[in-house]
């Protein structure tokens, strides 16, 4: 009696499954991704904050949208002081270099090829959008 009883129970339950065949894998699916995603998180957590400090991406603190709000009004450019060492540039072809970039290459001990120029060193603002 016991195996019949059995027999009933896992009858009701494959065609229980069978019935709902589609919901069940759309559900497992969606478990899936959810899983998925916080392992990815979990495991790159850090990874775009020490990305955007490399690049210079000013880090703010979130406490919450109110407070930060009137902060982000006011600065409404931001930009980013940009320092270009000195530096050899190949010249255009029947080009020549000045006498100042001649002297300028002396000072900073800089031998230059006849087709190369010297390039003192300079800064510009980088706006961000």
């Amino acid at each position: 009696m016991d195996s019949k009883i059995e027999t009933k129970k896992k009858k009701s339950f494959s065609t229980f499954v069978k019935e709902r065949k589609r919901e069940i894998t759309i559900s497992v699916l969606a478990i899936g991704t959810l899983v998925t995603g916080m392992v990815i998180y979990k495991k790159h957590n850090g990874l775009l904050e020490k990305a955007t400090e490399h690049i210079g991406v000013p880090h703010l603190e979130v406490k919450s949208v109110k407070e930060n709000i009137p902060d982000l009004l006011l600065d409404k450019e931001l930009s980013k002081t940009i320092n270009v060492p000195e530096h050899t540039r190949k010249l255009p072809e029947g080009r020549n270099r000045s006498k100042n970039a001649e002297e300028l290459a002396k000072k900073f001990n800089c031998i230059l090829p006849d087709d190369k120029t010297f390039v003192s060193p300079y800064s510009y603002i980088k706006k961000s959008a």
